[in-house]
């Protein structure tokens, strides 16, 4: 089992975390591959994989909005087909990027991206979310709550109890400020 962080933006996205099974690299560069990215749905699911049972799914769109009215924190959880042969780090910046998770002021959201077919999963993080969910946090997260169970075939159990873990450390949480200047600088700018 491997696992990254790359220090990558969302409007800017702190470091992200990812874990995949051993599987062989793509030989080609990320800005090699015109990632196809999905189209943003209504709500905070995209289940393309079809990972999530309907019922699990329309609880878990009701968990995810009722984070964003508590404390105004945007988790989007999807499940692609396939990455295109892009990396996971790639596509999943791409992604966020793409949908602008969270808002320009408060610059908090996070991005929990499955891709089973490649046995990936990644927890992009905003950086308005750096000192909450550290990249330590999101892979113990990715290994601990997720991988298990995605190792017994348990993609929806898996992929919920990620979110579950997230959702507990951001209502247990006092919201420190970030600490990188260039989020700084980004939340002034958009004040």
């Amino acid at each position: 089992m491997k696992a990254g962080v790359l220090a990558l933006a969302i409007l800017l996205i702190a470091p992200g975390c990812s874990a995949k099974a051993d599987v062989p690299a793509g030989s080609r560069e990320p800005s090699e591959i015109a990632t196809s990215l999905p189209q943003r749905p209504e709500g905070p699911v995209l289940d393309e994989a079809h990972i999530i049972p309907d019922d699990a799914e329309a609880m878990l769109d009701k968990q995810l909005r009722d984070l964003w009215e508590r404390n105004h924190t945007a988790l989007v959880v999807v499940s692609v087909n396939s990455l295109g042969g892009d990396t996971i780090e790639h596509f999943s910046l791409q992604l966020a990027n793409a949908w602008g998770i969270g808002d320009a002021r408060d610059l908090r959201g996070l991005l929990v991206l499955v891709a089973p077919n490649e046995r990936q999963v990644r927890i992009e993080v905003s950086c308005g979310l750096e000192n909450v969910i550290t990249d330590v946090f999101a892979g113990q997260v990715i290994r601990e709550r997720m991988i298990p169970r995605f190792k017994h075939g348990n993609l929806s159990e898996g992929t919920l109890a990620g979110v579950d873990a997230l959702i507990e450390k951001l209502d247990a949480s006092a919201n420190p400020p970030p600490v990188s200047a260039s989020c700084r600088s980004k939340m002034k700018e958009a004040a």
